[in-house]
């Protein structure tokens, strides 16, 4: 009889451990193997930017900011209306070893962490009374990630990486960047 009880208690185990594995295989959150890291793009023409869209306000109240990020330039853009007119843009130098750092860091935060199957895989329309943050990775020009997420609450994106700390990544890349933000009717992290 305890032999038998052994094999049922060994059976019952070996089938709860092929459940786990098969679960945490094809979980998409915890299965981001295909997706590079971002500071594998340290050696390429490539560049990073965070895009803050403000709420949906009149074109004259309606504020936007960019901060791009590449080996050889830091650049801070605010936007003014729905239209891109750039209300301020400064630039500043960068250096490659600046930038991987910077890239290293972005992957610590998530930068490319994403829930592709999400139904928000836009984010037009979205958080209307809030700000969207959008994550976004360009080599030679082409934008080869772009995931979003919003200070709404319900309104999650599909970013799932740590949105304050990239912000806050960001920010630290504007030498002055509190004096460039006081312009513009935004909140950030």
């Amino acid at each position: 009889m305890r032999s038998i009880n052994r094999y049922i208690y060994g059976l019952i185990i070996a089938i709860l451990l092929i459940v786990l594995i098969v679960f945490l295989a094809n979980n998409p959150k915890s299965n981001n193997s295909s997706t590079p890291l971002v500071s594998s793009y340290s050696n390429q023409s490539s560049y990073v930017e965070v895009y803050l869209r403000g709420p949906i306000t009149s074109n004259q109240d309606h504020n936007d900011i960019s901060i791009t990020v590449s080996a050889d330039k830091v650049t801070m853009t605010d936007y003014v209306g729905y239209d891109g007119k750039v209300l301020d843009s400064r630039t500043y130098s960068n250096s490659s070893n600046s930038y991987l750092n910077f890239l290293k860091s972005l992957d610590v935060a998530g930068f490319v962490n994403s829930d592709k199957g999400s139904i928000n895989s836009s984010s037009v329309g979205r958080c209307s009374f809030g700000e969207i943050y959008q994550f976004k990775i360009y080599k030679d020009d082409q934008k080869i990630q772009d995931l979003w997420t919003s200070d709404c609450d319900g309104v999650g994106g599909n970013f799932k990486g740590v949105a304050s700390n990239v912000f806050t990544l960001f920010k630290l890349q504007v030498p002055d960047f509190n004096d460039l933000i006081q312009e513009v009717n935004l909140n950030t992290y």
